[in-house]
């Protein structure tokens, strides 16, 4: 501000000097007077991401959770640039029967392509043992999902439209 106002000085000086530049003695005022450059710290770049915590006794419905001492007992998202989730860690179930456990060593992927979406669990740990299923997602124009697949964990004539 010290330097904008020195710089200003020495133009009001020309001005001055020479009659015929006063006229453009208001436009600079307007323009350093209305100048805001403190919101510009308030714009934030990257993603956030937002942690929820969860309750240990949360049980979905006809499934069981399994307690685990070791592991943090809460969700963790992240969302892309257009606030769409691409990242899930923390509660995830059993491939030995249906049992949830919280986990921080498997993340569900959402990968997005124009209306279809594709929801994959990976290992964080590399060799991690996981199922290998991959679910896909249409929506409709106003991103209302209109079909869904889920392959069966075991055998593919048991899977799911």
């Amino acid at each position: 501000m010290l330097l904008t106002g020195a710089f200003f000085f020495i133009f009001l000086r020309k001005i001055y000097m020479n009659k015929n530049l006063f006229y453009l003695l208001p436009i600079f005022v307007l323009l350093f007077s209305c100048r805001n450059s403190d919101n510009e710290s308030e714009i934030k770049t990257e993603q956030e991401l937002i942690v929820k915590k969860i309750s240990p006794l949360f049980s979905p419905q006809g499934h069981l959770l399994l307690p685990s001492a070791e592991t943090k007992k809460n969700f963790e998202f992240e969302y892309d640039s257009k606030n769409r989730l691409t990242k899930r860690i923390g509660l995830i179930i059993s491939s030995a029967g249906p049992f949830y456990a919280f986990t921080d060593k498997i993340a569900t992927i959402i990968e997005y392509k124009d209306l279809t979406a594709s929801i994959k669990n990976i290992a964080i740990i590399p060799d991690y043992p996981i199922l290998d299923i991959k679910e896909d997602f249409k929506f409709n124009n106003e991103k209302q999902i209109i079909e869904k697949y889920i392959p069966a964990k075991y055998s593919n004539r048991m899977d799911k439209k």
